[in-house]
């Protein structure tokens, strides 16, 4: 298990995981514009940005408010 804080581009990125093993059981990352979370291996992306496989339709996303979710595989 492990949290860890770093800097990207002057603003901070948290990310937390929790791993048995070698599988990881559940695994979250955030920022300010958006982030994502997976328990075992499936999880959901959010971002206020529609990415550019939403733009150019290569995946799907729902917008709620100001943010896009797309299904993580």
């Amino acid at each position: 298990m492990w949290l860890k804080t770093y800097k990207i581009n002057n603003e901070y990125v948290k990310a937390f995981s929790i791993k048995l093993f070698k599988t990881y059981l559940f695994s979250i990352q955030y920022h300010k514009d958006g982030g994502w979370f997976r328990i075992f291996k499936i999880g959901i992306a959010w971002t206020k940005t529609p990415l550019f496989s939403v733009r150019n339709r290569y995946k799907k996303s729902l917008k709620i408010k100001n943010n896009y979710y797309t299904f993580l595989s």
